[in-house]
């Protein structure tokens, strides 16, 4: 009893610690940016870039959902209905925890036999975007951190990477780390990962995820528009490694991290303040906070949000 309260105890600290952590990003943001300038700088002029905008979210999501289809899928056959519902009900525990944990409301979605052995599908799915936003935060590595920093990221997706697609490789890794953890639930877990890597189309699953990465700049470079001119190029550079930023678990939903990132990157090809942290709160609001409202919709009035909560 006492062993639980304490991990109960645990979590709250580290939860309220994490909403402290976003807090000190943002008066750190607040204190670079005049609010009121930020505020009063949008206007009507704006409105046919916006709903651009606007228009790819419904793409953005449909490709995120399509991927978890194809993911889910190779475990039981269900309609892409169900697969989409699953998807957007877990943005809602994704948008309120750190590093989009809460995700894994999405399996109390799905077709309720053997509910616990698509747990570990989420977390493929959130690696499959960790190695596709790696791979695209190389450019701007290099350019902003140097050679050595590239060479040492670059070392590491090759090895991720060599891990998806060389079946030897893993059979090795499973069998070393089956050896390493003598628990059993351990190994059931090591035996599901191992068991739902055998048959995903990497290739394919990959594809969508660069996709979707794709829209996300394509959206960046449309909100930093709104006040200046920049290049593609520029987004290129700095975006993956603002959304890699944002995967670093210290913040809710990766909220001041990414903001920051943004700002001080775009400040070195001499884009002001306001204009990135404008441009990626507007990010989080189309991509994150619109699609977790349908979600909630879908979450409470799901016959099977009870057991979610």
């Amino acid at each position: 009893m006492v062993g639980k309260y304490n991990g109960l105890l645990r979590k709250r600290l580290i939860f309220v610690a994490k909403v402290a952590i976003t807090f000190v990003f943002f008066v750190f943001i607040l204190k670079k940016v005049d609010v009121v300038h930020l505020v009063s700088s949008f206007s009507f002029s704006h409105l046919p870039l916006l709903l651009v905008s606007l228009c790819l979210v419904p793409v953005y999501v449909v490709l995120k959902a399509w991927k978890w289809h194809i993911i889910v899928c190779r475990k039981n056959s269900h309609h892409f209905s169900i697969s989409v519902k699953s998807y957007m009900a877990g943005l809602v525990g994704g948008l309120i925890t750190p590093g989009r944990l809460g995700e894994v409301s999405r399996v109390f979605f799905l077709p309720p036999d053997k509910r616990l052995n698509y747990i570990p599908l989420v977390f493929f799915d959130k690696l499959l975007e960790l190695i596709a936003v790696i791979v695209l935060a190389l450019y701007g590595t290099r350019h902003f951190a140097g050679d050595i920093v590239f060479g040492i990221i670059l070392a590491g997706i090759i090895l991720l990477i060599a891990f998806l697609f060389d079946k030897n490789l893993r059979l090795f890794l499973f069998r070393l780390a089956g050896r390493c953890f003598s628990r059993k639930i351990i190994k059931e877990q090591i035996e599901n990962i191992r068991d739902m890597l055998r048959d995903q189309p990497m290739y394919r699953l990959l594809m969508i995820t660069f996709i979707s990465y794709a829209i996300v700049m394509v959206q960046f470079y449309l909100f930093v528009s709104l006040h200046s001119s920049v290049s593609l190029v520029v987004i290129f550079l700095v975006v993956p490694i603002m959304m890699l930023s944002s995967a670093v678990p210290f913040t809710i939903s990766g909220l001041g991290i990414r903001e920051a990132a943004g700002m001080v990157l775009l400040a070195t090809f001499g884009i002001p303040y306001y204009v990135a942290i404008q441009a990626s709160l507007l990010l989080f609001l189309f991509d994150s906070v619109f699609p977790a409202c349908i979600g909630a919709v879908i979450f409470l009035r799901g016959k099977n949000h009870e057991q979610a909560v």
